[in-house]
């Protein structure tokens, strides 16, 4: 299971041999581990106003870091996606080529349009639990925005 703060992202990446992110379907089953040796996680997740409605074209971002508990350290890959008309996005796959299991810490930010008059929002110390076998670890995130 993962542990998170809510949280919103999703995205790309790349590290060392490799990084990448394929978006798939929410109900997608996909082996942990592909043909390129890349081990994969999920994340997924929405950003909503304080009265529950979405925020779509929110930018979401953020770094996977090369840390087992902290969100510090350097970074091995950034993630990004862009919010959809219904406030969520994802899920996403980050892909990390290094030989599995391990967890790392996602740090993600929500930068709202400035027509919303919401501020931006970071979540640090969502952790992701990347193996080799069985079923992806899916995290969920959610921002709640407040007003500036």
């Amino acid at each position: 299971m993962s542990k998170m703060k809510p949280v919103v992202t999703l995205g790309f990446g790349l590290f060392g041999l490799l990084l990448g992110l394929i978006g798939c379907s929410s109900n997608e089953s996909v082996d942990s581990v592909d043909v390129d040796g890349a081990v994969w996680a999920m994340l997924r997740g929405t950003v909503t106003r304080q009265d529950g409605s979405p925020v779509p074209g929110t930018e979401v971002a953020g770094v996977v870091f090369n840390q087992q508990s902290a969100c510090s350290g350097r970074p091995v890959a950034p993630v990004g996606a862009q919010v959809q008309a219904n406030g969520t996005f994802g899920p996403t796959r980050i892909g990390l080529s290094l030989a599995a299991p391990f967890e790392r810490c996602l740090e993600v930010s929500a930068d709202p349009p400035d027509s919303t008059g919401l501020q931006a929002d970071t979540i640090s110390g969502v952790l992701l639990d990347f193996r080799d076998t069985g079923a992806l670890d899916t995290a969920v995130v959610n921002f709640v925005l407040e007003p500036k």
